[in-house]
């Protein structure tokens, strides 16, 4: 009796453990996260010139830490690109899993797609290419 009360509560401890694995994922019925995720710069691109700050040297680690560079859009409409103490508010408008954000002090807009937990956000030209990520 009492190895099969142990087996019960064993069996119940791991269900609880695994229904909780990924209770706090935003990820939609196509495997990709929310735009409402917080989201933090792994690479930016510009002018064709890629840098991402965990392979670069140690001051542009330093100075992409220092920045902080990230994208929020809480309510999936209103979104900030915030980068050190400067912060641009802006709107994000989604068609057909591919989103447009404009910046408030601008007329131009850029380009944002949502592939897992990957945000890529590019400008018009394709000059500007800033990848995001999210742990959500």
């Amino acid at each position: 009796m009492k190895r099969h009360f142990l087996s019960l509560i064993c069996t119940v401890i791991i269900s609880l453990v695994l229904s909780g694995c990924g209770a706090g994922s935003r990820l939609d019925g196509s495997g990709n996260a929310s735009i409402t995720s917080d989201w933090y710069l792994v690479e930016f691109t510009v002018n064709g010139t890629t840098t991402k700050p965990s392979d670069d040297p140690f001051l542009v680690r330093l100075f992409t830490a220092g920045m902080n560079p990230k994208f929020k859009c809480k309510d999936g409409e209103n979104c900030t690109f915030s980068y050190g103490k400067k912060s641009r508010a802006g709107t994000v408008a989604e068609d057909s899993g591919e989103y447009t954000i404009m910046f408030d002090d601008t007329t131009k807009s850029l380009k944002g797609v949502i592939s897992g937990n990957i945000l890529t956000i590019t400008d018009e030209k394709e000059k500007l290419r800033f990848v995001f990520e999210t742990n959500d």
